[in-house]
This record gives C-alpha cells, structure tokens and sequence, in this order.
C-alpha cells in the first residue's frame, strides 16, 4: 500500500530537483513563490477557522483526503510522471555563470544550422544568468556566443541543460595591438586620429575612431612576451632610433589604451587600422586577417610612395593596401 505515496512523494522529489537544476540563482522563486505560499496558507486556515463550525471543519478534512486518496490512483499518477517527462524533454535551460571580469556581455545563443537566435540576452554577468527555452530533443547542437569569447557548439542536453563556465569552457577573444608607427605617434600629437575598420561583404565598415597619442588594443588585457618586446627592440635599433626615442616607444607599445570596437574582432576577420591627420588624410595604416593566436601584433606603417591616397574616405586606402596596391 505504500507504493503509492511513494510514487508520489517521487514525482515530487524530482520536480523539485529539476527546477533548482533550471532555475539555478532565480531569486523571485523563493523571494516570492515561497512567502505567497505561507500566506495563502494562513489565509485559507483562517477563513476555515472562521467560517466553519466543527462538523463542517471534519467535513472538509474527509473531503481534503479524499481528494489525496484521488491523488494516489496509478492512472493520474501515471499522467503526472508523462507530463514530467514531456515537460523536461521538451523544455531545457543553459546557465552561464558569472566571468572573473565583471563587465556587460551579450549572450546569444541559436539553434546549429539555424539563423534564428533562441536567446539573446545583455547582461553584467554578476550572478549565474539561466537562459530557458523549448528544445528540439533530437537536435541538441547549439552555437553559443558569449562578448569577449570565441564562439563555440555547445550540447545541450534536453533533461539536465548545461552549465556553461566561460573562464574555463570558452576560449577568450585575441588580444590585438595596434602598433603605431612613429610617424603615427607624431601625427596622433597634432590631433589626428586612430581608426579601425572591418571588411564585410559591403566593403570596409568603421568599428572605431578615438584621438589620443597611445597605442591601442582591442580584446582581453594579456602579457606581452619577452620575446615579442626583444623583436620590438630589434626593430627600432634597425632603423637607427636614438636610445630615448627607442625608450619613448617600447614605453607606448607596451602600455596600449583599451579600444572597445563594436562588434568585437574575432578569429578570421579582416581588420584595417590607421592614422589619419586632421585633415582625415591617411599617413600610416596595416590591414590584418585575424588568425588563431591568442597575442596578434598589428605593426602600422608609412604608405608607400606610390600608394595613391585620393580616396574620400580612409576606408578607400584599406582597399587599396588589401588589394596590395604600392
């Protein structure tokens, strides 16, 4: 006889279970659901309390067991454990948990082979962020795309979801320098300005434009290697720099400012950056395809002599360089 109560109490344990797995960090679950539960408790006890006299009260306990007796028959039970069922095959969760750097990411998550999204959401990252959402059981291949990481096929698995640790599951972004060259230097000093472009199907489209006589980087914040600094060295002694005009740069180089470009630059893309005077006139510039080092060195160089700068804009001299023009 203690089969049913057992398969009961069963079904129970296991919606719970399923939704402290789902709704991990959710607060208006216990801030609300939990309080509105005490309180409609109270409410109804007193209103029994109130209303009824003691038969009555005797007759609506009979009827509140029979009601549980109703509870314990195979067949609801049985529809209860396929609700469940179709309940945790059909609807599924990812959780994101919070990164080591505490800034606003997006997360984007769609369907593999889909140009749908299932899930865009903006978000500081501070707390673990579940994202809810129907799932194709037979299809559980997702592309996951988190600011400031790779973009990555994650398997999410219909019962149980998964659970997403960016600083450990994703591979961050590169971190790209942007090198002025020392005529760039000199030209950003009298007011010019850096500028960054990414090549798209409509041709080079601006991502960034800031003034300030720095080198720049996009991406994570990464050490330099000793060795990357020595060719630097190497470099500046090749060209017959000065021991302080030496020192002035590797200083520069090796302190960048932080360029936020939107959409952030990721393996493959095509990048242009370079130096315009304030005459918008471009005096320096590099094109780059982004490749799978995680430390990208983008070295800025004087045009060629027979580079044609009669563009409108600057973005007609990325195509110039890529084309490889001079």
């Amino acid at each position: 006889m203690l089969i049913k109560p057992a398969l009961l109490v069963l079904w129970f344990a296991l919606i719970i279970t399923w939704i402290n797995r789902h709704l991990q960090g959710e607060g208006w679950l216990l801030e609300i659901a939990l309080p509105f539960a005490a309180l409609l408790y109270a409410l109804i006890t007193t209103l029994i309390d109130y209303y009824l006299d003691e038969d009555e009260q005797k007759s609506s306990m009979n009827s509140l067991r029979a009601f549980f007796r109703q509870m314990l028959q195979f067949r609801l039970l049985a529809l209860l454990y396929l609700s469940a069922a179709i309940l945790s095959l059909f609807y599924t969760s990812v959780t994101v948990l919070p990164t080591k750097e505490i800034r606003d990411r997006r997360i984007e998550l769609t369907a593999a082979g889909s140009v749908s999204s299932t899930v865009d959401v903006e978000s500081r990252l501070e707390k673990a962020k579940n994202l809810h959402f129907w799932i194709n059981p037979f299809a559980t291949q997702y592309i996951l795309e988190v600011s400031g990481f790779r973009t990555a096929t994650i398997s999410v698995p219909p019962l149980l979801g998964t659970r997403i640790v960016p600083d450990r599951d994703l591979t961050p972004l590169p971190t790209i320098l942007y090198r002025i060259d020392p005529t760039g230097f000199q030209v950003l000093g009298t007011n010019g300005s850096f500028q960054l472009f990414r090549r798209t199907e409509s041709g080079y489209l601006p991502l960034a434009e800031v003034r300030g006589n720095h080198a720049w980087f996009s991406g994570p914040r990464r050490a330099q290697s000793n060795d990357l600094r020595n060719e630097w060295r190497l470099e500046l002694i090749s060209r017959n720099y000065d021991p302080e005009s030496r020192a002035n740069m590797m200083l520069r180089w090796r302190n960048p400012r932080l360029l936020q470009p939107d959409p952030e630059i990721t393996e493959g893309d095509v990048v242009c950056a370079l130096v315009a005077n304030i005459d918008n006139k471009v005096i320096s510039a590099a094109v780059e395809t982004i490749g799978r080092a995680n430390y990208v060195d983008i070295p800025l160089g004087e045009l060629p002599d027979d580079t044609t700068n009669t563009g409108d804009e600057p973005a007609d001299t990325c195509r110039l360089l890529e084309s490889g023009a001079g």
